[in-house]
């Protein structure tokens, strides 16, 4: 595990920033790294990037395990896109999350994953609860959510799930107009006031569902909103983002 990193345990224990993005860690180096956190060698740490590895749902419910003991008091953020974690593993991250281990993130990545509607809804679950009010950036691109998992990611926002949210990334799933239709009453209702930058291209959205969430829009919904990605975009939606001043892309 070492090896693969390039690190020491002594220079780990100094570090506030482990960035460990394709190094070939599967879920066996998993149980290395959970063994070495919940020893207490990084309290310092405020940034874990384990992007574009080989983590599967075991290494990730290694991780979630250590994570939910309190052992990284100070992490902010968390990059675990492009690995293999799927639903089940999402799951034993959002029964982590909902204890309130991790009420500190700013920036959750779990792009590409293999994250369908069963994952989601659990992750909505947990935020839900509270469990990530002072996240501003979530990375969800790439995955496999349709409809059903928006719905509930949409009822979480409603609850007040999500209320520093800044960036959130959706591109490239598989929400439909009837999960867009959720998302959008979610925005109408007040939900994501703070977001920015919205990303939701190459799904499968069509004029039934920008209707819905240009009506969003237009009655005030993501007040500060900047930057929109959709690719079906019609001439209203065009006309509201010019009047609004977001950038339509």
């Amino acid at each position: 595990m070492l090896r693969k990193v390039g690190s020491s345990m002594d220079q780990m224990r100094t570090e506030t920033s482990l960035l460990w993005s394709g190094k070939g860690i599967s879920d066996s180096d998993c149980n290395f790294i959970a063994t070495f956190i919940v020893s207490g060698a990084l309290p310092r740490l405020t940034s874990l990037g384990l992007n574009g590895n080989q983590i599967g749902a075991e290494g990730m419910k290694s991780l979630s395990e250590v994570l939910d003991s309190g052992s990284l008091p100070q992490l902010e953020v968390l990059y675990l896109g492009d690995n293999q974690i799927g639903d089940v593993g999402l799951t034993s991250l959002s029964d982590t999350l909902a204890s309130g281990a991790l009420q500190q993130l700013t920036t959750l990545s779990i792009y590409e994953n293999n994250i369908g509607n069963v994952g989601l809804a659990s992750f909505s679950e947990a935020l839900a609860s509270g469990a990530l009010a002072n996240l501003q950036k979530l990375y969800l691109w790439g995955n496999q959510i349709g409809d059903a998992g928006m719905k509930a990611f949409s009822e979480a926002l409603t609850s007040g799930a999500l209320p520093q949210l800044k960036e959130l990334y959706l591109r490239k799933n598989q929400i439909g107009d009837s999960g867009l239709t959720s998302f959008s009453e979610a925005l109408a209702s007040g939900a994501l006031t703070q977001l920015v930058e919205l990303h939701l291209n190459y799904n499968q959205i069509s004029d039934t569902g920008i209707a819905s969430f240009l009506e969003a829009l237009t009655n005030g919904g993501l007040a500060n909103l900047q930057y929109l990605w959709v690719e079906t975009a019609n001439q209203q939606l065009k006309q509201v983002c010019k009047t609004r001043n977001i950038h339509l892309n």
